[in-house]
């Protein structure tokens, strides 16, 4: 038997699940919002699992921002899961190398799950459906939720979320410190460990959306935490403005017919098609070089190129950031590597998962298959690359360092090595070439073609 329908004002996901826990049923719920699917495993009517403990670099990149473990072991562990035959949970590979415990491994899968209902309960359209099956079809049993507990508390939150929007209406906002101390309403001296972390994160340029993914805490929690400091005077919130789009940098010959996001309408026409744009200039080049001069003596020499423009960028980040877009524009108009409508959407694939590594990095935003650097040239502008800022710049360029290297390994695979290697190094020689870049902050091209090709 199977319970499926619709989310609206008549069903919401709260009543679907206690049906179940009242019913002690055992199966899968899945819901279904747009693009979003999530999966929820349920043994006799308490909640056990959800689809994103299979993810493991979603429960590893809560594990790095409670500071449980450090973003080398984790990537190490998974490195390992990937090779193993049999695929261990990420979470057991982290407790027999002794990195975690097995209660530190509990109370963060408990959160990831229940973080995951809560977000679903404040779906007001979508669909659910429920499917019996056996234990064994469900899955392990990595937490055990009791459904009405999860039911009331998704409607406190509700509640509070009515109250805290009203103080925090956009996560756009940035919060920064105005006080240390002084106040009766807060105790400065006796904040919980969750209050510091999220105080610890507070620095002027990170947005309420980026302390809430990086706080390890919940989005919930986060927010909470953010509406009782400003309560208590001890921070205010400033408005993030939109970012200005930058010009695209490159000489205008380099941009035609690239301004725009590859799609699937866009047509793609093959490198040795006939008619295409390149073949026919080939052709009247090939024809034109054997067409006699009018005096028989020997042809004009061609003028001199015209020098390259430089271009100007006011750190490293941004010299990067434009550089992977231009390698993306290159990639996906080659009809031997673009597979897809999956490839419309390579900077936002690859983004999410170098943030996933360096969520300090998160002030930089992807978009389709483009880089966005404005916000953090912003920060950069104010702050500088010393003092609070320089350990979210050291993190930035090491995403977009790491989101090249998915980029040259990807290429690899479709186009062959040697091709993704001439590529690359043609980007990077010309870069090199051109490139001015105001602030270095400890950047090289040998470093980057170092890590990029090694």
């Amino acid at each position: 038997m199977e319970l499926e329908g619709r989310l609206d004002s008549a069903v919401s996901l709260p009543e679907v699940l206690q049906f179940v826990g009242m019913n002690r049923l055992t199966g899968s719920l899945t819901v279904t919002h747009g693009e979003k699917v999530v999966r929820i495993g349920i043994r006799a009517g308490r909640v056990v699992n959800s689809s994103s403990v299979e993810r493991p670099r979603k429960l590893g990149y809560m594990l790095v921002t409670r500071g449980l473990v450090s973003r080398r072991d984790v990537e190490e562990a998974i490195l390992k899961q990937e090779r193993s035959l049999r695929q261990p949970p990420l979470g057991d590979l982290l407790v027999d190398q002794g990195l975690l415990t097995r209660e530190q491994l509990s109370q963060a899968i408990r959160l990831q799950v229940e973080e995951e209902v809560y977000d679903l309960f404040a779906l007001r359209e979508g669909t659910f459906k429920f499917e019996h099956s056996s234990e064994q079809e469900v899955g392990p049993a990595v937490v055990e939720l009791d459904v009405d507990r999860l039911v009331m508390e998704g409607a406190r939150r509700e509640d509070e979320w009515a109250r805290i929007v009203k103080n925090i209406p956009s996560e756009a906002a940035v919060p920064s410190v105005v006080r240390v101390g002084g106040r009766a309403d807060l105790d400065i001296d006796n904040l919980t460990p969750d209050e510091w972390r999220v105080l610890s994160l507070i620095n002027g340029f990170s947005t309420v959306e980026s302390i809430c993914q990086r706080s390890g805490v919940g989005r919930f929690e986060t927010c909470r935490i953010l509406n009782s400091f400003l309560a208590a005077g001890l921070i205010r919130l400033e408005k993030e403005t939109a970012p200005v789009e930058p010009p695209v940098a490159g000489p205008p010959v380099m941009m035609q017919g690239m301004k725009g996001e590859s799609g699937p309408n866009t047509p793609r026409p093959k490198a040795s098609q006939p008619g295409t744009t390149s073949a026919r200039l080939l052709a009247l080049f090939s024809r034109r070089r054997d067409v006699p001069q009018p005096d028989g003596g020997v042809p004009a020499a061609a003028p001199p190129p015209e020098p390259e423009p430089a271009l100007h960028y006011p750190n490293s980040v941004a010299c990067l950031t434009d550089l992977t877009n231009n390698l993306i524009r290159r990639l996906v108009s080659d009809p031997n590597f673009y597979t897809g409508q999956a490839d419309d959407h390579l900077a936002e694939q690859c983004w999410r998962t170098a943030v996933t590594v360096c969520p300090r990095a998160d002030l930089v935003t992807a978009s389709g298959n483009r880089l966005d650097s404005g916000r953090f040239d912003r920060f950069v502008e104010r702050a500088g690359v010393e003092g609070a800022f320089k350990g979210s710049y050291a993190e930035t360029l090491e995403a977009v360092t790491r989101c090249l290297k998915m980029l040259y390994v990807l290429a690899a695979q479709r186009l062959g090595p040697k091709a993704a290697h001439d590529l690359f190094s043609q980007a990077f020689d010309e870069w090199r070439r051109r490139a001015t870049i105001m602030l270095l902050a400890d950047f090289t091209f040998d470093d980057l073609t170092a890590k990029v090709f090694g």
